[in-house]
């Protein structure tokens, strides 16, 4: 039986850890190795891990000074033995036959990666990830489906099956030679995830719900609106890379960046203090999306120009976020 080292940043997640270790521990799948990188916390995270490696032979924990999640994945991952990697957050938590189902498909379709479809719980509310698009040109109502490395990564510029998020995927070892997390950066899995992807030489996907994904208000990527220029700069450095060594995936690229900068203006116009600053940026974009020749659709071009040109704004986003979402 192949191991599968699951590698998880630890930081000030009392409240959660325990039901994310649980989990892990209560999979079909029992060859694991569970790492534990405890990243400076100042509540009782480190004790609990302490605890856990006391009480299971698989799970290790490693203590450290805080230096953000991307360099407590790549901690934990430079320890990692497995032949497979997952990556999981400590506030997550997955179902309890998540391993054994995705390795399964990589068994069966000769696959590097498995993904998995995934729950999202946020404020008491549990639903379904929105990432199905059925007008993504790769979206198909089907139990799996098998991507080339290429039409993996365009269907995650589609928003088309699956995202980027790395806790929905076991990767085979071999596609992580050589890549590291950003450090100091947030929305990390970005560029990470679209180079591991194309590293593979298959990518199997379920649209199965096996992984449960907590949205909690004070995270890292949430309830802080400037972690959203994080976004920005990892999708630069993505193009940059991406452009020169996939040109073909350059409309991609470009289609995804609009959608994702029109996004991070919705959310940024719902704070009145940033008002003088957004205008600005939503000039830059639209003068971006005539430079790359990415055209905007009616409601976009309406929006934008509300945004830049009326006051009181964020009340304007407030009433189009019911409208349309």
């Amino acid at each position: 039986m192949p191991l599968v080292s699951v590698i998880i940043p630890v930081y000030n997640v009392e409240a959660y850890l325990r039901c994310c270790i649980d989990s892990v521990l209560s999979q079909s799948y029992k060859n694991l190795e569970v790492i534990l990188v405890d990243d400076g916390s100042t509540d009782s995270s480190g004790k609990i891990c302490d605890n856990y490696a006391a009480l299971y032979a698989c799970v290790s924990v490693y203590h450290k000074e805080n230096e953000g999640l991307s360099e407590a994945r790549n901690y934990g991952l430079a320890k990692a033995h497995g032949d497979y990697i997952n990556f999981l957050d400590s506030d997550d938590w997955m179902e309890p036959g998540m391993y054994e189902s995705l390795l399964a498909l990589i068994c069966q379709y000769d696959a590097d990666v498995a993904v998995c479809n995934y729950f999202v719980h946020e404020g008491g509310e549990v639903r379904l990830n929105k990432h199905h698009n059925e007008k993504c040109p790769t979206f198909k109502k089907s139990l799996v489906r098998l991507f080339s490395s290429l039409d993996a990564v365009r269907t995650m510029l589609s928003f088309g099956d699956f995202g980027y998020m790395v806790n929905t995927k076991l990767y085979r070892r071999k596609v992580l030679y050589g890549l590291t997390f950003l450090k100091g950066l947030l929305f990390e899995d970005i560029l990470h995830t679209s180079l591991a992807m194309l590293n593979a030489s298959k990518v199997v996907y379920t649209s199965e719900p096996l992984f449960n994904y907590r949205i909690r208000s004070n995270s890292l990527s949430h309830g802080n609106l400037k972690n959203l220029y994080d976004a920005v700069k990892v999708r630069d450095m993505r193009y940059e890379i991406l452009s020169k060594s996939r040109p073909e995936l350059i409309p991609y690229l470009k289609q995804e960046y609009k959608n994702s900068l029109f996004y991070i203006i919705n959310q940024l116009v719902a704070d009145y203090s940033l008002r003088q600053s957004n205008k600005t940026v939503i000039n830059k974009f639209c003068q971006w999306c005539k430079e790359n020749e990415v055209p905007l659709d009616r409601k976009e071009t309406f929006c934008l120009w509300v945004y830049a040109n009326l006051p009181f704004t964020h009340l304007i986003y407030v009433i189009y976020k019911a409208c349309y979402y």
